[in-house]
């Protein structure tokens, strides 16, 4: 079984990895990229809007703000006589504000999400998670079928930026195993441990040369805020990469934010990203998901 270098593995995680070998004979496969990013993925997968107050948001949706206490001492608040009051800064404008936050009706405030509730009295059925009501689960059959049972909740999953297409560039049939797709990871890697191959209902999909009609999605259900690492092994009788390496990070956040109106954004990557790869490299931990 091939295992990736240390070396390697940094490469992989700076700037992604084209799987392309090319002058060799026998079947081959390859893909653009093997390296996934997802940034600023909000724990409950829901879209939504921005806002200042609730009469903005639609309906009888809130305003919620993540971060709302600011200050605890007047000392805490820039410019002269600004005081904190209920937590946040009084402001005349903007630049009376810490970083982040926004002058709204003379208060810093982060700009707000509209959220279905505050409180569990706000969800006429299941619990407030996160500012949306979600039905409390302990498995995906107590969901509906677009969601996923993750966190104790029916949340929905994210899907987009998790698409692999697979081309054979080879010059003999590509059989990809469908049914040996191996998860390697620890716990955090279970927020992946679902995906979809198209074609579907097969164990071993064929590629003749020049064929690109192989495709794999994964699903992102995240339990709560935090970064997430899957590393995924694809099997075939290619003669270039076998198995094929797929990494994807998960980067969850409270709120997805927004440069033009949070100032501020996290970077989606720490510096140290590629150490939980060398250790799933090194380690091949295989998580036990639900």
């Amino acid at each position: 079984m091939r295992v990736l270098s240390t070396m390697l593995v940094i490469g992989l995680m700076s700037s992604g990895l084209a799987l392309v070998n090319c002058g060799s004979s026998g079947p081959e496969i390859t893909l653009s990229l093997n390296v996934r990013d997802l940034c600023q993925r909000t724990v409950s997968g829901e879209q939504e809007d921005r806002c200042v107050t609730d009469d903005i948001c639609p309906g009888t949706e809130f305003c919620w703000r993540p971060d709302t206490q600011y200050c605890s001492i007047d000392d805490d608040c820039s410019g002269v006589d600004n005081h904190c009051v209920n937590g946040d800064c009084e402001c005349i404008d903007d630049a009376n504000c810490q970083a982040g936050f926004l002058c709204t009706g003379n208060l810093c405030l982060k700009r707000g999400y509209c959220r279905e509730c505050a409180s569990d009295a706000n969800c006429a059925a299941g619990a407030c998670d996160h500012g949306w009501c979600h039905t409390p689960c302990s498995a995906n059959a107590e969901c509906e079928s677009s969601q996923r049972c993750t966190g104790d909740f029916c949340r929905n999953a994210h899907i987009d930026g998790t698409e692999f297409n697979f081309c054979n560039t080879g010059t003999k049939d590509l059989e990809v195993y469908l049914d040996q797709t191996k998860l390697l990871g620890n716990a955090d890697a279970c927020a992946m441990a679902e995906w979809a191959w198209v074609p579907a209902d097969q164990t071993t999909v064929t590629l003749p040369p020049e064929d690109c009609s192989l495709y794999l999605s994964v699903q992102f259900t995240p339990p709560d805020v935090g970064d997430y690492y899957a590393y995924i092994e694809v099997y075939s009788n290619a003669t270039n990469w076998n198995p094929l390496p797929l990494l994807i990070h998960g980067n969850v956040v409270e709120a997805a934010c927004n440069e033009n109106l949070d100032a501020i954004c996290d970077p989606c990557t720490a510096e140290d990203a590629t150490e939980p790869y060398k250790n799933i490299i090194e380690d091949r931990p295989e998580p036990t998901c639900n």
